[in-house]
């Protein structure tokens, strides 16, 4: 009598892939885990912005305070005769103009603007910083 050739087969069942609740179940997971990392990146860019503006007003806080023991003044001059001696005023500069002329603040903020006396304020609701 001749013997079988044919493999034997396996006592367990053979496993070609992911059944659909195995897919579903990665899908749900990789969904709740992408909007986690969303929202914590959410978080971060507000806490960014938050600190860019304080950094924005802390710098021309220090500029005016450079441009008044620069020139010995309180007020920063709008109008050509109310300019310190060895100022370079450019006549209609704002106060920010002003402190940009003098060297004491590199660009205007778009985000603040200073008085002639040397406070600093939100200029309108639209700025990122309020």
């Amino acid at each position: 009598m001749p013997t079988s050739t044919r493999p034997k087969e396996s006592s367990t069942p053979r496993s070609d892939g992911l059944t659909l609740i195995e897919l579903l179940i990665v899908i749900v997971l990789l969904g709740t885990l992408s909007g986690i990392v969303v929202f914590a990146a959410r978080g971060v860019s507000a806490q960014g912005t938050a600190s860019a503006c304080e950094t924005d007003r802390m710098n021309i806080e220090v500029a005016v305070a450079a441009y008044f023991a620069q020139y010995g003044g309180s007020f920063i001059p709008v109008q050509g005769d109310g300019a310190p001696t060895g100022v370079n005023w450019t006549p209609g500069a704002t106060p920010d103009e002003t402190l940009v002329i003098a060297g004491n603040l590199h660009e205007v903020s778009p985000n603040f603007q200073t008085s002639s006396d040397g406070t600093t304020f939100t200029p309108t609701p639209t700025t990122k910083c309020t």
